[in-house]
């Protein structure tokens, strides 16, 4: 980000989002500052306060993913942030219709709601998580990434049991 001036950049995303409000680019403002070690636990309810209330975006929901990823990849962030992020994916989900009807947002937000719930060591809920997404993508190939995805986290019963429920 501008050739190693992150402080820079991170003003620059915060005056953006001052003027025009933007969860996508607040989302890419929480990951900067989560790679430079600030904490930004006030960030998350701002973020799903703005994803209530404006259009479903694909660069939000692309920022979305990729924060899951960053934060179920290291146990500290997830402490910092998985509940809460778990929280925020529901409710938008849930509470925006814009968002509801996304094509493949809903059951994406599901899907990333396993991945939280289950590095927060809720194997239970996050297997259910997992359960409902295959359910709710409508396909069997993503049905199949979601059972190969439980087996490769280290959860082989657990990929077996969705892949038994699919095929019922």
């Amino acid at each position: 980000v501008l050739h190693g001036r992150v402080e820079e950049a991170n003003q620059i995303l915060e005056n953006a989002i001052e003027n025009h409000p933007d969860a996508g680019l607040m989302i890419q403002l929480l990951q900067q500052k989560i790679d430079l070690g600030v904490d930004a636990q006030d960030d998350l309810p701002k973020i799903k306060n703005q994803l209530l209330i404006q259009k479903a975006d694909g660069s939000a929901i692309w920022g979305l993913r990729s924060l899951v990823d960053k934060i179920v990849s290291n146990q500290k962030l997830i402490d910092l942030y998985g509940l809460e992020l778990d929280s925020l994916l529901k409710e938008v989900a849930e509470k925006n219709p814009n968002y509801k009807s996304y094509p493949d947002f809903y059951p994406l937000s599901i899907y990333l709601r396993g991945q939280l719930l289950i590095t927060l060591r809720e194997l239970n809920l996050g297997y259910e998580m997992y359960s409902k997404a295959a359910v709710e993508y409508h396909n069997a190939s993503s049905a199949l990434a979601l059972v190969a995805d439980l087996g490769n986290k280290g959860y082989p019963q657990f990929a077996l049991q969705l892949l038994a429920e699919i095929e019922s």
